[in-house]
């Protein structure tokens, strides 16, 4: 019992009703299960807000956690990395190619040092890149059907190349849908578990299979209008 703590990944409704069934089990008091609720919640914040809070109800606690993690979720949308300002980016200079050095042999034991410029693409001359070339340009050439006049991104030439993709959907409610065994009876049911509700629903056939006592119970209802 008392190492039953909320998990890193695990969600805080999860661990609610589990450690909730956990002191059901036990017979512990609201005050008792209040308690062993805080020990072992993952957020200190969250811990002290219930703390703060009087309620012993079950109900209550629940709606004060729903309630503290929407207001800490909007709160992190909005207040988002605000001590950062937002720089703007530098302006970098163009910077003129640097030469390379290369060493050549010309001569047995004899070592000459050459400066070798970058050499343009277009022109194949030294000195120079391609972008800052005087000469007429060299017509494109496409690498798919070897034409001149486009490249292989314009190619309009029928290719039997075919991508297959394939999409498999995951269906999430899968996982919320488990085996529910009641009152340790040997036969199992299939049940959908929502961590946000504090109540349960069964149906009252499943209710009378497992020879399960049904009250009935007057509900006062109000609404609005004149009828």
């Amino acid at each position: 019992m008392n190492e039953r703590v909320q998990k890193r990944d695990e969600t805080v409704f999860s661990y609610f009703h589990d450690r909730v069934r956990m002191c059901r089990w036990l017979g512990l008091s609201a005050i008792e299960i209040k308690k062993m609720i805080c020990v072992g919640l993952y957020s200190r914040e969250l811990s002290s807000t219930l703390l703060s809070n009087g309620h012993t109800s079950e109900s209550v606690l629940l709606a004060d956690i729903r309630m503290y993690n929407d207001v800490d979720h909007n709160r992190s949308k909005r207040f988002r990395n605000p001590s950062q300002p937002i720089r703007s980016p530098k302006p970098v200079a163009e910077k003129e190619p640097a030469p390379t050095w290369s060493k050549v042999d010309s001569k047995p034991g004899v070592t000459v040092s050459l400066c070798t410029y970058p050499r343009c693409y277009n022109c194949q001359s030294f000195g120079h890149i391609a972008r800052d070339c005087t000469e007429a340009r060299r017509p494109l050439k496409c690498s798919k059907c070897k034409q001149d006049g486009h490249s292989s991104k314009y190619c309009k030439k029928v290719t039997t190349d075919v991508n297959l993709v394939s999409t498999q959907v995951k269906n999430s409610a899968v996982h919320y849908i488990k085996q529910v065994c009641i009152n340790e009876h040997k036969d199992q049911i299939q049940g959908l578990v929502d961590t946000g509700s504090a109540v349960c629903t069964i149906k009252k056939s499943t209710a009378e299979r497992f020879d399960l006592k049904v009250n009935s119970k007057i509900i006062n209802m109000w609404v609005y209008g004149k009828d």
